[in-house]
């Protein structure tokens, strides 16, 4: 069915001499079906301001392989989080992931990641 699905999808292989699976999706003109497995974290309760533009998402306790907001991906950054600059993203193993969109919170906009987890 027409829809976003976030989510992991995993075909079993027996054995690569076997039939070819096949996942077909029932679009519809308009309708697009996307399997991202991103988890979404528009909502405003999932963020706190840490500093300017600086916004954290405490509950993130992986680290993401990418990051997206509005649909553009944001760069990786490795540096302090008072330096985060615009269009990127920190993720540090016992805070979270720390972000900064280029203005105000990344709650309201189309904001998901890569899960980079596997079993979820």
């Amino acid at each position: 069915l027409p829809g976003t699905y976030r989510e992991q999808v995993t075909a079993p292989v027996p054995n690569l001499s076997g039939p070819t699976i096949t996942l077909a999706a029932q679009a519809m003109p308009g309708q697009p079906v996307v399997v991202d497995g991103a988890d979404d974290f528009a909502e405003s309760g999932l963020w706190s301001q840490e500093a300017g533009s600086v916004w954290l998402a405490p509950s993130v306790t992986w680290a993401p392989a990418q990051v997206f907001a509005d649909g553009a991906r944001l760069a990786p950054f490795t540096g302090s989080t008072a330096a985060l600059p615009a269009q990127s993203f920190r993720w540090q193993e016992g805070e979270g992931l720390y972000v900064n969109v280029g203005g105000g919170s990344p709650a309201g906009t189309r904001f998901w990641w890569d899960t980079g987890r596997t079993g979820s």
